[in-house]
């Protein structure tokens, strides 16, 4: 594994042990709630906890990793590991199958770039803020408004050859972070049913 592939898994472990606790905390509460409707039944924290809470807490946090770990691992890798139209997203692409399109099934934004996967990650921002590219490939001319983290005042135009490089790999590896954060919010999470989590 490496280290990058290492700091990420990391990075994914200490978000599922983080949420996993507050879960934890939160079913916890719900079964002593539920436990005194019942007149202090100890049979509801056995049959919705079990036995031991830490054996509850390692279960949820085992569970947290495999979700963000399916549902993540193939977004993060087509748009973070390699640059729009290289050789790299391509291979990306062809070597996860069916998993670049899993996320597609779970989207809940409203960014029609967004809704299909393989095409932001073929077309980069462009798709965002191109109209002639948003007309011909989603059938939309407005320019993308209310994307996280996207500020439209700075848009540049990535086939301009006066643009410095620098300026270019900046915008896309920006944007790229960007809708990452989109589709975690809107796609990963909302997938896990934890939406409302992400927005504390």
């Amino acid at each position: 594994m490496s280290q990058k592939s290492y700091e990420v898994f990391q990075a994914v472990e200490n978000k599922a042990n983080l949420l996993a606790g507050y879960w934890k905390d939160e079913a916890l509460k719900l079964v002593d709630y539920m436990s005194s409707l019942l007149w202090g039944s100890s049979q509801v924290k056995e049959r919705l906890i079990g036995y031991s809470e830490q054996e509850f807490l390692t279960r949820l946090e085992n569970s947290l990793s495999v979700l963000f770990l399916r549902f993540a691992r193939p977004v993060a890798e087509t748009l973070i590991r390699g640059p729009v139209n290289s050789d790299t997203r391509s291979q990306i692409v062809k070597s996860l199958g069916a998993d670049v399109e899993l996320i597609d099934n779970y989207y809940q934004g409203y960014e029609p770039a967004f809704r299909v996967l393989k095409k932001y990650v073929k077309y980069g921002s462009d798709l965002l803020f191109n109209s002639n590219l948003r007309q011909q490939v989603l059938g939309v001319t407005e320019i993308a408004k209310n994307v996280i983290g996207m500020k439209v005042d700075t848009v540049i135009d990535l086939a301009d050859q006066l643009t410095p490089p620098r300026e270019v790999v900046t915008f896309e590896v920006t944007n790229d972070i960007n809708a990452f954060e989109e589709y975690l919010r809107h796609g990963i999470f909302e997938a896990a049913g934890f939406e409302s989590y992400c927005i504390q």
